[in-house]
C-alpha cells in the first residue's frame, strides 16, 4: 500500500458557526460603511472645527476605529469565502 503522504491535504470546510458569521458579515459591513460616510460628512463640516480640537479628535479617532474594523471584517470575509462549504 502506498502512503498518502504525496496527496495534498484537503482544505478544511467552513463550520456551522463560520457559515452564520459569513451570513451576518454584509450587514455589519453595511452599518460600518454608513457610519464611515457619516463621519466623513462630519469631518467635511466646518462647524466641527469650530467646536474645538477634542471634537475633531473624537471624530478622527472613531473614523480610524471604523476603518480598522472594516479592514478586519473584509479580511475575515475573504477567508471565510475561501473555505469550502460543508
Amino acid at each position: 500500500r502506498k502512503a498518502r503522504a504525496s496527496a495534498a491535504p484537503r482544505p478544511r470546510k467552513r463550520t456551522y458557526a463560520e457559515n452564520l458569521e459569513l451570513a451576518e458579515r454584509p450587514d455589519r459591513i453595511q452599518v460600518l460603511e454608513t457610519e464611515l460616510g457619516e463621519l466623513d460628512g462630519q469631518l467635511a463640516d466646518p462647524g466641527l472645527y469650530r467646536r474645538g480640537r477634542d471634537a475633531v479628535t473624537s471624530v478622527q479617532d472613531r473614523r480610524a476605529q471604523v476603518e480598522t474594523e472594516l479592514g478586519g471584517l473584509y479580511e475575515r470575509w475573504e477567508l471565510l469565502e475561501s473555505l469550502p462549504e460543508r
